[in-house]
């Protein structure tokens, strides 16, 4: 038997050591005897066998000791891989269009007007999901709506394609789940009946930019007029209507103690199953102790409130671009895997045909191919919950065998203790 090369430790402030694994998500919390023991015989674990049997089995139990043969690096990736070539979901994300009539500062999309899906597009939309419901592993189709504001075109092109996803799945026995990232400006009342009448409760998850006036400094309209009001009243109507709400939280130095007056003006549908709060720092906004400081006291009171209220810290699991049957028909058609970059043809992934059958390019099959093969990965104590190894970044980066994010100590611990604490507070 041998140490696992996952196991980290983490001395806590009452003098009691935290012994965590990244590939089991293993946890103990050790007195200072048994963690000697541990330490002590960390080399050669099986003598803690004679010394303490069961603080041994416990060890085993939680992967901190495994046999001398065990790869873990291939272990990880074998109970990855089922879900990553699993073709009993398809997750399908389309893009009506690039364009939007908001102007988001931090936004990496190019607004390109007159951008939207013809006909011809949506046809060959429907014909795809048509050969995916037919196909007899699959049991659930997710469609997700993104773009640009995809609310722009909700009766040419949403409309159609919810109703023709509904009957083909309905008929075929198949369930079909429906998601939209939306600024919500247009996702009216009006627009939540008549969802609701037709049998579909879409999942919404509507970005938000701080209280109402710091929020109409970023998201506001062409001629400068502000939006959050209606916006703020379309997500509570929807809300109160049945539907899943995530209101995003997209939160800089600036604007994080605005978010308090988000926290009271939601606070009548805070307890409604399906809504929920999630905060993101915006990825241009360098992090420190002063935002996490403030971030943690906004997120204290949403918590106070009874919002179900998270983050992306501490997450593990697969980036949706990784699995196999996952792909993003933008709006003219071409196919891609990752909705975080900019969709330019020669970053596509491959393209949709008029008859509804997908021809993937030499990128798709490099990034299948790329995933997992990197020395630093296979050394790397944190690979089990590092959410930075998502095939966009490994087939974007330089180096093969090179780190695609920050494996530094500093940062190995950040990761570590993000990861704690979706099990224990005040890591």
């Amino acid at each position: 038997m041998k140490p696992s090369k996952y196991n980290y430790t983490l001395p806590l402030p009452d003098g009691k050591m935290l012994l965590y694994n990244t590939a089991s998500d293993g946890l103990l919390i050790l007195q200072g005897e048994l963690f000697g023991i541990f330490s002590d015989n960390s080399s050669s674990p099986e003598a803690i066998r004679g010394i303490h049997p069961a603080f041994y089995d416990k060890l085993l139990e939680k992967g901190f000791v495994v046999d001398d043969d065990t790869d873990e690096y291939a272990a990880v990736i074998d109970g990855l891989s089922p879900e990553i070539e699993s073709m009993d979901r398809l997750h399908l994300t389309i893009n009506p269009t690039l364009y939007c009539n908001f102007r988001c500062w931090y936004c990496y999309e190019d607004h390109l007007s007159g951008s939207f899906m013809s006909a011809d597009v949506v046809k060959a939309v429907k014909r795809f999901i048509d050969r995916s419901v037919s196909e007899p592993d699959l049991r659930r189709m997710v469609i997700s709506f993104f773009g640009g504001e995809p609310m722009l075109y909700y009766g040419k092109i949403i409309k159609p394609l919810i109703r023709h996803s509904l009957d083909v799945c309905r008929s075929a026995g198949k369930n079909v789940d429906f998601y939209m990232t939306t600024n919500a400006w247009l996702f009216t009342p009006k627009v939540t009946d008549e969802l609701d009448s037709m049998g579909v409760r879409i999942g919404l998850q509507i970005p938000f930019d701080g209280g109402g006036q710091v929020h109409d400094k970023t998201k506001h309209l062409k001629d400068g007029s502000g939006t959050y009001a209606k916006v703020r009243d379309n997500a509570i109507y929807a809300a109160r209507s049945g539907f899943p709400v995530t209101v995003r939280c997209n939160y800089t130095h600036d604007n994080i103690l605005s978010f308090m007056q988000v926290a009271e003006d939601f606070r009548d549908v805070a307890s409604l199953p399906g809504f929920e709060v999630r905060f993101h720092r915006i990825w241009q906004e360098k992090e420190d102790a002063a935002l996490r400081e403030e971030y943690a006291a906004v997120k204290g009171k949403f918590k106070d409130h009874g919002y179900d209220v998270g983050d992306n810290a501490g997450r593990r699991g697969l980036c949706y671009a990784d699995k196999r049957n996952s792909l993003v028909i933008n709006y003219d058609g071409l196919i891609y895997k990752c909705t975080a970059r900019n969709f330019e043809a020669k970053h596509s992934a491959g393209v949709l045909n008029p008859d509804g059958t997908v021809i993937y390019n030499d990128s798709n099959i490099k990034r299948l191919s790329c995933k997992y093969k990197s020395k630093s990965c296979r050394e790397c104590l944190i690979f089990p919950i590092c959410l930075q190894t998502c095939s966009q970044n490994v087939l974007e980066a330089g180096d093969p065998d090179g780190c695609v994010a920050d494996n530094s100590p500093e940062a190995v611990e950040r990761t570590v203790r993000a990861r704690l604490r979706t099990f224990i507070n005040g890591v």
